[in-house]
């Protein structure tokens, strides 16, 4: 059975955050997605373990990242990243305005909102796609056959979604931490596939390049 991504509070998904920036014993590659508080209860927190992710690059200060949060052939969640300039570090101030990377991410076969968060309607082949921009901070120079990298401060927001899909989110923002591998090849496979499920799913197509 395919196991959905986790909804954790705010104290849970913040200390799962710092284990991964810390280095600690949580998953090397971790991203938080916050969502805002609503009528109905407090914000919902989406985490997932970003284990498998890979990089392409041609350029010193650009590069393409594919996240997935589950195997690569049923994801539950997955994340493109454009890097578009590269910080260098003590000379690039980061600041609340700041933006040098978009993001798109997709969720997979989000939970029903009568069931309530925690519990999962398993996969009814829904999908939410969200897209935004924030900061992103390799720890090296691009172009190594790994590369670690922080989000700080991603603001997203529904862009799209099909028919069944529920957003408990709103606008929300992720922040975490990643390890991805340079693969080319593996980048483009990756991003063909995503583009064909995320079709299949929503009923037209929305590229991710």
């Amino acid at each position: 059975m395919k196991r959905p991504p986790r909804l954790l509070g705010p104290l849970a998904a913040a200390s799962a955050l710092a284990a991964a920036l810390l280095g600690g014993c949580a998953s090397p590659s971790s991203l938080v997605v916050r969502g805002q508080a609503t009528p109905g209860g407090p914000p919902v927190e989406l985490v997932g373990d970003f284990d498998t992710a890979w990089y392409r690059t041609d350029d010193p200060n650009q590069a393409t990242f594919v996240l997935l949060d589950g195997p690569p052939e049923r994801p539950r969640q997955a994340a493109v990243i454009e890097l578009f300039w590269r910080p260098r570090s003590g000379l690039t101030p980061v600041e609340p305005a700041a933006t040098n990377m978009t993001v798109t991410h997709l969720v997979f076969a989000q939970r029903s909102a009568e069931l309530g968060p925690g519990v999962d309607a398993g996969d009814r082949g829904e999908l939410g796609v969200y897209a935004g921009a924030g900061f992103l901070f390799p720890r090296k120079p691009l172009g190594g056959r790994t590369l670690v990298a922080g989000v700080w401060d991603a603001s997203l927001r529904l862009e799209t979604r099909s028919e069944g899909f529920v957003d408990l989110l709103g606008l929300a923002r992720m922040t975490g931490t990643f390890t991805a591998t340079r693969d080319e090849g593996r980048v483009d496979e990756l991003l063909r596939e995503l583009s064909l499920e995320t079709r299949d799913r929503l009923g037209f197509p929305r590229p991710l390049r």
